[in-house]
């Protein structure tokens, strides 16, 4: 079983309800602090559009993550929900978007930034 991903509905929920929040125009990333290794899951709407164009936006921002993930601190719930501005972005942006987001959490490695 993977140790990375948050699975459960109920620990989805602990997050957004406990969790801190930042936001920019592609995505709203949602933290909470816990004991443990870092595991993400990601949220996106039906309104987002087709289920086509939800795993596109949910590949793209998994893909950053895993980008991300060696420069993150470990000991975090982390719940990343796109918005429509997300629709059609390029990897790169939305790797910038997630970097902004996490730098801005303070969950970015200190040594990592400069």
């Amino acid at each position: 079983m993977d140790q990375t991903r948050l699975r459960a509905n109920q620990e989805y929920r602990d997050v957004l309800k406990r969790g801190r929040s930042v936001a920019n125009d592609l995505a709203v990333l949602y933290v909470l602090e816990r004991e443990g290794s870092r595991r993400l899951g990601v949220s996106v709407p039906r309104r987002f559009g087709t289920a086509v164009a939800r795993n596109r936006v949910r590949r793209l921002f998994w893909e950053a993550y895993r980008f991300c993930g060696p420069h993150l601190l470990d000991r975090f719930d982390l719940v990343i929900i796109p918005r429509r501005g997300a629709r059609g972005k390029r990897y790169r942006e939305v790797l910038c978007a997630l970097e902004e987001l996490c730098a801005r959490s303070g969950i970015w490695r200190k040594a990592a930034l400069s």
